[in-house]
């Protein structure tokens, strides 16, 4: 079946026309919207992760990106047990992926979890990441 019906346009009181979105047809939004949301982009947690994982021979990749210039990054790498096994600062430039190797060869095997702390000059972030080492 197929219907059709002729509906008159009144451009002055409709609320949403098809042609502009106001009564004026200026595609203009009318009402009161919330502000728009700003996310940091100066470091994106899904582009902080390491390969080989799991770490099967010696080292492993630790990699990151900084959308913008940090003051300082620090990579500490802890086990299980909340001891702290390796330390790194990473380099502080924006805009590229870094990446750190840490030789794992004489760590036990296990799941180590790395934890990123990044200041950007008062703004400080904070992300881990778990190691699974096995041999």
């Amino acid at each position: 079946w197929f219907y059709a019906w002729e509906v008159d346009l009144d451009t002055t009181s409709m609320f949403w026309p098809m042609g502009g979105s106001d009564p004026h047809g200026s595609f203009a939004m009318q009402g009161n919207l919330p502000p728009i949301k700003t996310y940091a982009t100066s470091f994106p947690e899904e582009k902080f992760y390491n390969y080989p994982n799991p770490v099967t021979e010696g080292s492993t990749r630790i990699r990151y990106f900084l959308g913008q210039d940090a003051n300082s990054v620090s990579l500490n790498l802890y086990d299980l047990s909340g001891v702290r096994v390796a330390v790194f600062d990473g380099a502080t430039g924006g805009g590229t992926d870094h990446e750190i190797t840490w030789n794992c060869g004489s760590v036990t095997p296990g799941v180590y979890r790395c934890v990123i702390e990044v200041d950007f000059g008062g703004e400080s972030t904070t992300a881990f990441t778990d190691i699974a080492v096995i041999r």
